[in-house]
């Protein structure tokens, strides 16, 4: 995932599939958003990948949770 998400690189210079691979990862979300964080460029721009995010959360959290309580009652 660190290769994708622009972490070290920009995925703009990421071929097309890589790009579209990228465009899916939480990650790339995040790198993004800390970004304009740690630069002070917070817009409105970044409304669609915090809603990605909490979206991704509210259906990852709770198959975590499950995931979880499986392993720890075996």
């Amino acid at each position: 995932m660190f290769l994708f998400s622009g972490t070290f690189f920009p995925v703009e210079n990421l071929p097309g599939w890589a790009q579209t691979t990228a465009a899916f990862l939480p990650l790339t979300r995040l790198v993004d958003l800390s970004r304009a964080v740690t630069t002070g460029r917070i817009d409105a721009g970044l409304l669609p990948g915090i809603g990605y995010l909490v979206v991704f959360a509210a259906m990852a959290f709770p198959l975590a949770l499950m995931k979880m309580r499986k392993r720890l009652i075996k």
